[in-house]
Formats: C-alpha cells, structure tokens, sequence
C-alpha cells in the first residue's frame, strides 16, 4: 500500500553565530520536544542566536500542525544548559496543564546542574516556574530528564544523576500539575553514562526505556499502577552489547491497538556486531516477552522514535542509504507485525537530527530539526 507523506518546511532561521554541540548547530533550533493532549499538539523548542542566551518557546496546534499559535517565550530565571538534540528539553500536559522541564547550569561535570520546571495552567499562554523533581539537595548534574502525564493526570518525570555514587535512572511524580513532587525512586543504581530516557503512559501503565550498563543494552521498566510499584526491568532487544563507554543514543516507545489489547512498541539503538543498528520490537505483557527484533533496513540507522495509530505503527530514524544522513520511515499496518519499504522524509544534501514521531487526532506526525548548508538549524514537519 502507498502511504502519503505530506513535507512541511517551518521554523526559525537565524543569522549563524557559534555554538557547538553533536549535531553541529550554529544557530537556530537546538532542541525540539513535542506531545500529543486530545487534539492539542504541544511543541517546545529551544531557539539560539549568535551572543543572546537560548530562547525557550512553546507553541500549540489544535488541527494537526496545520497552524500554530504565535510562540510564547517561557522565562522563569533558569537557562536551559548548552540545550542540544541529545539532551533535548521535555514537555508533557493534560488538559490545560502543561510542564516543560530541562537541565540548568551548577556545579557538575562541564558545569552540568539540576533540573528546572515551567508549568503553565492555562495550556500553554503564561507560564510560572514549578518544583524541581530531584529531592536530593544538590547542584550536580542531573539529566537526560523525560516527562509524561497518565491517564488520572499525575506527572511522572524520569532522569539520570549520580546520587548513588554512579549515574543512575531516577523517577518521581506529581499528583498538583508540578507545584510539588513525590519523594524520588532510584529505579537502577547504575545506568549508561549519558544515553536519552524516554518515558511514556497509557492509563495506569507507565514505561520507561534507559540504556543498562553491563550489558549496554537497551532495557524496559514497567508499572502497572501509575508509578506505584515497578517491575525489576527486562531487556528491550537482549543484544548483550559489552563496552567500556557511553553511545549517546537512547530509543523510543509508542503504543497501539484498541483499549483491550494494547500492545507497547520500542525502538532501540545497539553497536553489537553483525546487528548494529536500530531494532523495532514489541511487547504486551510488560517487557516480560518480546517480538522477535525487526532491523531497519536502512545503513547506519540511528536516532529513532516510534507510534502508533490504531493498527498503523510508524517507526521514524535517521539513516544514510548512500546519498547521505536523512530521516526515514517505516510504516506497518498490521499492528508491526509486517512492514512496507522504508521511505526517506528529509531533503537531499540536508543535515537532519533526532526526529520524533507522535499520534494526533489528525494522524501521525513527524518532527525533527535540519540544516541546509551553513544555514541555521530550522524544525520540519512531516504527515503520514
């Protein structure tokens, strides 16, 4: 079957200046998050200017993408830190309430600090500065935080510090829309260095995706009861990578099928050898079982996001098939069980980072950011 993607240009462009992180920005957009709350799309970006501290934006779109509301600068005293497209700023909402939570400057590794939250009650139009999810006191670095809101509207947010004496995956959550946060839970003691975390909700089901550390493989923490209680974790696609070092690339999860038979779709990222690449596999029963991995087939697939639209499963990533770096697709509409041929979304001779694939009310939509020469980096939208 031919799917039809519809290749929407926007964004912000700025004269170059100099700034540098892994996907090379100059100026422009360098970081990008976006979530999906009834039939509001939530996008937060975080907007760089030659000399001038990053700008935090959010904008919102009730019909799919096709508008968006002028961009509201969220200013709450607290920069984000060197924001880039692997340690993206996080938003997350249910009804009018909104959270964007990112890192801030302090007095860890290259100067890396604790979290700081926007919240917003009137979805999005003014914004106050909210609770730090991290109770333990101190000014080092905590990142790689993510955000969801459950089905009753609780706020779970996940992240990695060094509070155990090594840098481990912590999660707390909010039951007041972010003025306050529960007493955190070291949810593993020892995780990968510096790998992106995604959490994600469904009802009563939170997950959670972080890299392990021995092996670096992926690996899927589940609760069945809104961040009650957790599961010990099982691995998301047992490649049993064993390496001394961090690879810098998280995975994504995403959800499909009708309310009685959900199923959990992730995608992750593995170095192993003869398998290196990205995998989708799913899961209905928590993480305990999985599928069988399914590679892209696309060389040197990397950054991927997943969703899903009732049986339409949409897997996004970048890739190189020889014409250079792009973001690509793959689409299933039997629930993953087959897929069709991969289609490339970007523009030749583009540079492209990090896309992000969310379910709307008006279908499926891609976003990631890209840059076109010595341009400045500039966010794009594709529909399925």
């Amino acid at each position: 079957m031919r799917h039809l993607l519809i290749l929407l240009l926007v964004g912000t462009t700025l004269a170059a200046g100099e700034h540098k992180h892994p996907v090379g920005a100059t100026a422009g957009v360098a970081s990008l998050d976006v979530c999906v709350d009834g039939v509001t799309t939530h996008l937060l970006l975080a907007v760089i200017a030659p000399n001038q501290p990053a700008r935090v934006e959010h904008r919102s779109s009730t019909d799919g993408g096709a508008t968006w509301s002028a961009p509201v600068v969220i200013d709450v005293g607290a920069l984000p830190k060197a924001p880039a497209r692997h340690n993206d700023l996080q938003i997350a909402a249910r009804s009018e309430q909104v959270l964007a939570t990112w890192s801030t400057s302090g007095s860890g590794f290259m100067d890396s600090g604790p979290l700081v939250t926007a919240v917003s009650h009137d979805g999005g139009r003014t914004w106050s500065r909210g609770a730090n999810p991290a109770d333990d006191g101190n000014d080092k670095g905590h990142s790689f935080v993510d955000v969801t809101a459950d089905g009753a509207g609780r706020l779970h947010a996940v992240w990695l510090d060094g509070r155990s004496g090594k840098q481990g995956l912590i999660t707390s959550a909010s039951e007041d829309n972010g003025r306050s946060w529960r007493p955190n839970r070291v949810l593993d003691a020892r995780t990968c260095e510096c790998c992106w975390n995604t959490v994600i909700s469904d009802g009563d089901s939170v997950a959670v995706l972080y890299r392990a550390f021995a092996p670096r493989d992926m690996r899927l923490i589940f609760s069945h009861d809104r961040g009650a209680t957790w599961n010990d974790g099982f691995a998301a696609g047992a490649f049993n990578w064993a390496i001394e070092g961090c690879p810098h690339v998280g995975g994504g999860l995403g959800w499909s099928g009708p309310e009685t038979k959900r199923m959990l779709h992730a995608v992750v990222w593995t170095g192993a050898d003869g398998v290196a690449g990205v995998h989708h596999l799913m899961t209905s029963d928590g993480g305990r079982t999985w599928s069988a991995p399914h590679p892209f087939p696309i060389p040197r697939a990397r950054q991927a996001s997943v969703t899903g639209d009732g049986d339409r499963v949409v897997v996004t990533c970048t890739a190189d098939d020889g014409s250079g770096a792009g973001v690509w697709s793959q689409i299933s509409d039997d629930g993953g069980m087959s897929w069709g041929l991969p289609q490339r979304l970007s523009e030749v001779d583009t540079q492209v980072a990090h896309p992000k694939t969310v379910t709307t009310t008006q279908g499926i939509r891609v976003f990631w950011t890209s840059k076109v020469g010595e341009g400045a980096w500039t966010w794009e939208m594709g529909k399925f």
